[in-house]
């Protein structure tokens, strides 16, 4: 299944934020529990193309958690990617390896171990991983260093896509509401996202 926002946020003269999220849902031999893998495309247009203004992107920030309900009951965060912090202000070569397992994690073991791997491309942009599987968060800032970035590349003048992902395991459960008459049998992910940019001007000399 998959989820389209364009534009999930648009701020005129400053810029876009759309959003593209493919969910896979991965069945195994184990009939307790599924997996759903998360692969985001979060696209940020700066000013200067959306709007041919003067403003670019500063950074945006990818926040994601679980309903407090679910939390630790019937989902978790179990893998993610990018998982550090990068910081490629220096290079316009660089790139990130996105690898998301869902394999024996939690003391549930699959039939089959489950990979997704890609890259996307991170110019003289920074990566600050704020994640915490403890408190249930997935969190990344891609900041683009819009005042400092190479002339012949400027990522945060241009549109860009980054590609982060991540792996909820989900508890399969039987829920029924007598008032509103609908009963539920399986697993669901119940992911509560949030999703912010910021634009600024360059002040360069």
């Amino acid at each position: 299944m998959y989820f389209y926002y364009a534009p999930l946020i648009d701020s005129a003269p400053h810029g876009e934020l759309n959003l593209f999220i493919d969910v896979y849902l991965s069945k195994d031999d184990n009939p307790n529990y599924d997996w759903y893998l998360y692969v985001l495309k979060i696209q940020s247009v700066p000013g200067k193309v959306a709007y041919n203004s003067d403003w670019e992107t500063a950074d945006h920030d990818a926040y994601h958690t679980l309903d407090s309900l679910d939390a630790g009951v019937t989902n978790w965060f179990v893998d993610y990617d990018p998982t550090t912090t990068i910081v490629s202000y220096s290079t316009a070569g660089y790139s990130v390896t996105v690898y998301l397992e869902a394999n024996g994690i939690l003391g549930i073991t699959q039939g089959v171990a489950i990979t997704y791997s890609y890259q996307y491309s991170v110019p003289w942009i920074a990566i600050q991983d704020l994640s915490d599987f403890s408190a249930y968060r997935i969190r990344w800032i891609h900041d683009f260093n819009e005042q400092n970035d190479d002339p012949l590349y400027e990522p945060s003048s241009n549109t860009y896509l980054a590609k982060p992902g991540f792996v909820v395991l989900a508890k399969n459960v039987s829920i029924c509401d007598s008032d509103l008459h609908y009963c539920w049998i399986g697993t669901y992910a119940h992911v509560i996202a949030k999703y912010k940019v910021t634009f600024g001007h360059p002040v360069r000399g």
